[in-house]
C-alpha cells in the first residue's frame, strides 16, 4: 500500500537482540572512544525503549511524537516500526526488544540480512578504567533509549532479527481435528 510516498506493508512482529553488556567503541568529538556498558545499566534502561521508533537505513534525531505523526506529510521523518516490549535473555546474554515493523523497505532490508543499531542518550557516565584487562575511556551509568535503526553495518556484529510467527497453524490443526471428530470428550 502506498500512502502519499510512504510504502506500507502488512506489519510483522520481530524479536530483535540488539545489545550485549560489555565494551563498545563509539565516536565522540571526532575521536574513537571505548565505553563500558554493564548489564545493570542496560537492565535499568530497558523499559525506556518501549514505544520508541524504528528507522530504516539511518539514525534520525527525531522525537517519537514526530516519527509517528502520519498526518504530517513529512514522510521521510516517519517511523518504519515501533518497539513494543523489551527484556533480557539469560541464555544468550543479550538484551532484546519485540517490535512491529510495517515499512516495505525495512522489511526488505531485514530479508537481505541487515542488522540493527540502537541509539540511546547517556544521562549519567563515570570515568574510564579497566575491564577484562582492557582499558576503557568511560562507563555508561544511565541512559534512555531514543530509537533503533535497521542498518547494513551494525555496531554490534552479533545482533539478531527473528520473525515472530503467530500460532495460527496450531489452531487450524485443532479445529480440523475437532471437525473430523478425531478428539472425543470424556463424560
Amino acid at each position: 500500500m502506498n500512502k502519499g510516498g510512504l510504502t506500507l506493508s502488512s506489519p510483522k512482529r520481530f524479536r530483535i537482540f540488539h545489545i550485549a553488556p560489555g565494551l563498545v567503541q563509539y565516536s565522540k568529538d571526532n575521536k574513537e572512544q571505548l565505553v563500558l556498558v554493564r548489564k545493570q545499566c542496560l537492565d535499568d534502561m530497558n523499559q525506556s525503549f518501549v514505544g520508541k521508533p524504528i528507522f530504516n537505513e539511518t539514525h534520525k534525531d527525531i522525537e517519537a511524537s514526530t516519527a509517528f505523526d502520519f498526518s504530517s506529510g513529512q514522510h521521510e521523518d516517519l517511523a518504519d516500526g515501533v518497539v513494543t516490549s523489551a527484556g533480557y535473555d539469560e541464555e544468550k546474554g543479550k538484551h532484546w526488544i519485540d517490535a512491529m515493523i510495517w515499512s516495505k523497505a525495512a522489511l526488505n532490508n531485514i530479508d537481505n540480512g541487515y542488522g540493527v543499531s540502537n541509539a540511546y542518550i547517556v544521562e549519567k557516565s563515570g570515568p574510564g578504567g579497566t575491564y577484562n584487562n582492557v582499558n576503557y575511556d568511560e562507563e555508561v551509568l544511565g541512559g534512555t533509549y531514543h530509537h533503533l535503526a535497521i542498518v547494513n553495518n551494525p555496531r554490534y556484529s552479533d545482533t539478531e532479527i527473528n520473525l515472530i510467527i503467530p500460532p495460527v497453524f496450531e489452531l487450524r490443526i485443532i479445529s480440523v481435528s475437532l471437525y473430523l471428530g478425531l478428539f472425543t470428550i470424556a463424560k
